[in-house]
């Protein structure tokens, strides 16, 4: 009696949702905690790039939760095109608010940003062509970094004919987001956080804001990985949170179905992605930022990464490790169960060695070093040893300053005003992002004459590691960013 009673619990459990969404062991929710664990080893050791954030959710309860040190569960991340999924929730509430159609023309917005001459094509577009990334505009993706009009230099390009093929545009994002501000007099983050975030208690969003005072919509959003899940499980129960019908079910259903092929395995709904195995959608950012809900095995998964590869990997280790071992019964506690909760609070990316000690005669020390063109836009660095830390005193070509406490072969953290490497160069780029950044680094000497400094942007994404070598008092350095394949040599001198 008392098992049958457990079993009508756990399958009424995909109808009940928190605010505050409960932390539960995995077996309570149907799968074995060795699935999780094999699953954290498979991304924690993945060749293309770095895990910043894992939050696996079923039923509603958080049965996984990873942020490798010197990443905290609490920290913010951009989740670069992931944020598109969002927009197309806010175009979703607008048309529940009969503020909107699918088939309203986008010309009808834009009446002081139109071109003087109207083609048939433009005259076409709709809101639908927009969602569906069939706007008939090729992408320019350079426009955002040199004018202040995006949305009209976005409408003189040229159309060919809407809603015939796919191309992937995230100033077509910024055309929504400029419309639902059109038709409700709110940012998208604004309308979003009235009717969405506050009754999932996200409060640690931001979003960037265009030169023309609109969201960015495309990219720009910056939440935790909890905030993430939250918001998937939100679609997950097709729209209802805690009782309440925060979004129409039919948007969510329209929206995750395959609206438009791609030319790849995967289709395309409003803004969301699908993915190459059974019912599984998600949003999609650049190096590997993703909300995926799977309806059938009543999960989502929220991922933050830094990662060079296209995903399909890293997708695929989802179905491999999670989604095929799931359980309509829960199962029995072990002892993987503890190794799980001992692994999620001992993982942390690898710092860089030391095979010596600091040599106090280096070059690299305490003389300031002058940079030449570089991709962070760095004029000079100051590296001052202390005890078993490098204060690493840099200075932006805009003459801030901000230091860095890297630990002998563990992170330091510490707090900076000073705005992270960042590989959108839109102009106007981080208005709107107000929350300070924490910068974790650590170093190591491979030998007298060879000094690794790592630095992890670690509530963004950008991470740098700085290789020196000497020879004499001649420098060499070279800069790796954890967003770029290749590896820059940068002119140095004292």
């Amino acid at each position: 009696m008392k098992k049958r009673i457990l079993l009508a619990i756990f399958l009424l459990l995909p109808c009940l949702t928190f605010a505050q969404l409960k932390r539960v062991s995995p077996e309570s929710q149907g799968i074995e905690s060795k699935h999780l664990l094999a699953y954290y080893e498979a991304m924690m050791n993945l060749k293309t790039g770095e895990t910043h954030h894992i939050v696996i959710l079923r039923h509603g309860n958080i049965i996984g939760e990873l942020s490798p040190q010197p990443f905290t569960k609490e920290g913010q991340h951009n989740v670069y095109s992931a944020s598109k999924t969002f927009v197309s929730v806010a175009v979703g509430l607008a048309i529940e608010d009969g503020l909107l159609n699918l088939d309203d023309k986008v010309i009808r917005f834009f009446p002081k940003s139109l071109p003087d001459t109207l083609s048939e094509n433009l005259k076409a577009l709709t809101i639908r062509h927009l969602l569906t990334m069939t706007s008939g505009i090729h992408p320019n993706w350079s426009m955002r970094n040199n004018h202040s009009d995006w949305g009209a230099c976005y409408l003189r390009e040229k159309v060919e004919t809407p809603g015939k093929v796919f191309q992937y545009d995230s100033m077509v994002t910024y055309l929504l987001s400029s419309i639902v501000q059109h038709v409700t007099g709110k940012k998208v983050f604004d309308y979003l956080n009235e009717r969405i975030f506050t009754p999932l208690e996200i409060y640690d969003a931001e979003w960037e804001v265009s030169p023309e005072g609109i969201n960015t919509g495309g990219w720009g959003l910056r939440l935790s990985p909890l905030s993430m899940a939250k918001f998937g499980q939100l679609l997950l129960n097709q729209g209802k949170w805690k009782g309440k019908q925060l979004l129409s079910a039919q948007w969510v259903k329209e929206m995750s179905a395959n609206q438009q092929s791609t030319g790849k395995l995967e289709g395309y709904g409003y803004h969301v992605s699908l993915c190459d195995f059974p019912n599984v959608y998600r949003a999609d950012g650049a190096f590997g930022q993703y909300i995926i809900v799977a309806p059938d095995q009543d999960m989502v998964i929220a991922i933050n990464q830094a990662n060079l590869s296209n995903g399909i990997h890293e997708r695929h280790l989802i179905w491999e490790h999670l989604l095929k071992h799931v359980n309509d019964r829960p199962l029995k506690e072990g002892k993987a169960y503890q190794k799980l909760q001992a692994a999620e609070k001992n993982y942390r990316l690898p710092t860089e060695k030391s095979r010596v000690t600091t040599p106090q005669n280096s070059p690299l020390l305490k003389q300031p070093i002058l940079l030449g063109k570089n991709p962070l836009a760095w004029k000079s660095l100051q590296i001052i040893p202390e005890d078993e830390q490098l204060h690493v005193h840099i200075t932006t070509q805009t003459n801030e300053t901000f230091v860095v406490d890297a630990g002998l072969e563990h992170w330091n953290t510490v707090e900076s005003t000073v705005y992270p490497p960042y590989t959108i160069k839109a102009m106007g780029r981080f208005n709107g992002i107000k929350k300070n950044f924490t910068i974790a680094g650590c170093y190591g000497w491979e030998e007298e004459n060879r000094l690794n400094i790592h630095l992890l942007f670690t509530n963004w994404i950008s991470g740098v590691r700085l290789s020196f070598t000497t020879d004499g008092d001649k420098i060499q350095l070279w800069i790796k960013e954890n967003t770029k394949k290749e590896k820059v040599k940068v002119e140095v001198w004292q």
